[in-house]
Parts: C-alpha cells; sequence; structure tokens
C-alpha cells in the first residue's frame, strides 16, 4: 500500500527529531 512518498519523509523527519515544517517550505 503506497498512500504516498510524504509519508515516509515525515517519519524520517520525525525520526531524527526535527521539525519538518523547516524543511517543507518548498
Amino acid at each position: 500500500k503506497t498512500t504516498g512518498p510524504h509519508l515516509h519523509f515525515e517519519l524520517w523527519h520525525k525520526g531524527r527529531a526535527i521539525d519538518p515544517s523547516k524543511y517543507i517550505v518548498f
């Protein structure tokens, strides 16, 4: 089941304990 690459992106960033909002500026 592929819901989208954004899911993996968010999980990866959350794993590093960083704000995804700072990276989702594009």
